[in-house]
């Protein structure tokens, strides 16, 4: 998967513009190709979530006017940026959320249902979801099998 980023371009004309509007750039451009379908992406292997980070760091390094040496890590830290595996599985749990308080469509909500274990356990009386649905690795976390 290859990912066609701006922030060459960024790095261009990066005197111009403050820290705050190239961070709303990346955010608005950027940031919206490294969320689009996050359930594409919860199962995705680490080789491929790596080049998504490598992505993310490039663009820390480039918000923040920094070297190709300088840890990404501690720039992600500063733009107050997940890194892409915690990024996802945030997305997926506000977005499980949001289907369970009834604000997202009806099919996401019809997906998700309530831990019923057949016989009494300790974690009877806590709010858990069911594991019915599971997918394979590859597959969208959303994905109802026939």
């Amino acid at each position: 998967m290859k990912l066609q980023l701006p922030h060459p371009a960024l790095r261009h004309f990066h005197l111009l513009l403050t820290m705050e509007s190239t961070k709303m750039i990346v955010l608005s451009i950027v940031a919206a190709c490294l969320d689009y379908c996050n359930s594409l992406l919860y199962h995705m292997s680490i080789d491929n979530l790596w080049k998504f980070q490598v992505t993310q760091n490039a663009l820390a390094r480039a918000v923040c006017q920094a070297a190709r040496t300088s840890s990404a890590t501690k720039l992600c830290r500063t733009l107050h940026w997940l890194p892409v595996k915690q990024r996802t599985d945030y997305k997926l749990t506000v977005l499980t959320y949001k289907a369970r308080q009834s604000e997202s469509p009806s099919y996401l909500a019809s997906l998700i249902s309530d831990y019923a274990p057949s016989h009494s356990l300790r974690s009877s009386g806590k709010l858990l979801l069911s594991t019915a649905h599971l997918w394979s690795s590859g597959d969208p976390a959303f994905y109802k099998y026939p």
